[in-house]
Parts: C-alpha cells; sequence; structure tokens
C-alpha cells in the first residue's frame, strides 16, 4: 500500500529475523530490481507508522470537531464509487443484452437455413443446442 514518491513504484519491506522492529524499512521496488531505474532511498517502518498514527488522528479531529462535514464528505464518496460500480454493472448488463441479441440472430439464422435445407435437422438441433446454453450461460 506504500508508493514510492519518485518514481510511483510499490515500497516493499526489508526485514531479517535478527532485526529489532525498529530496523525494519521499505524500499523501493525499481530501485531493489533494477539499479538506476531510481534512487536508493527507504523509509523506516516506525516513520511509516508514526506518519499514519498522525494522519489518523488528524483525521477524528476533523471527524469530531466537523461531525456534519465530516458525514457529507464520507457519503460523497461513497455515493460517487456507488456510481462507478453501477456504470461498470450498467455496461456488463447492456454488453450481456448486446450478445443474447447476437445470439437470438444466430439461432433464427441456423432456423432458416435447416428450414431451406441447407443443413440437416441433426446439425441444427446440435447447433441449438450449443446456442441455448451459452445464452444461458451469458443470462446467469
Amino acid at each position: 500500500m506504500l508508493y514510492c514518491a519518485d518514481c510511483g513504484a510499490k515500497l516493499y519491506q526489508v526485514r531479517d529475523k535478527g532485526w529489532s522492529h525498529d530496523k525494519e524499512y521499505f524500499v523501493c521496488a525499481s530501485y531493489r530490481k533494477q539499479k538506476g531505474k531510481c534512487t536508493s532511498h527507504q523509509i523506516k517502518n516506525i516513520q511509516v507508522e508514526e506518519i499514519l498514527l498522525r494522519e489518523i488522528r488528524k483525521v477524528t479531529a476533523f471527524a469530531k470537531d466537523h461531525e456534519d462535514e465530516f458525514v457529507d464528505l464520507v457519503l460523497k464518496k461513497k455515493t460517487s464509487e456507488l456510481n462507478q460500480v453501477l456504470r461498470s454493472q450498467k455496461k456488463e448488463l447492456d454488453d450481456s443484452k448486446d450478445r443474447i441479441v447476437k445470439l437470438d440472430s444466430i439461432v433464427q439464422n441456423l432456423y432458416e437455413d435447416s428450414l431451406e435445407g441447407k443443413i440437416s435437422a441433426q446439425r441444427f438441433e446440435k447447433w441449438l443446442k450449443l446456442m441455448m446454453k451459452k445464452k444461458f450461460q451469458v443470462q446467469i
């Protein structure tokens, strides 16, 4: 959940069995994997914990002192996230509906080909079963 401020790569945890907690640190993945791609910088676990604690205290103090505004901010964020999920699910539904229309058209064409004798009845039934199976899978 930590990223390098210079190159944007993830920061990886570095620790050793014999180390005390105050010696553990995070290092840039770019530097660790490809020397020269980023600089050799690191941040100790204790520093990260102090920063997180300070920020948590700021947020809780703000929430305590400005409860209504805090609730509004949280609701706006949640509404935005829900709208994004809703848009994604609507797109998925539209794509599924389009797929069903396409499969229905294929089945109709197969039926017409069967009536005109272009394909055998056995072939039509086989294709129809396959198309219905695919249609059912889309609808689930």
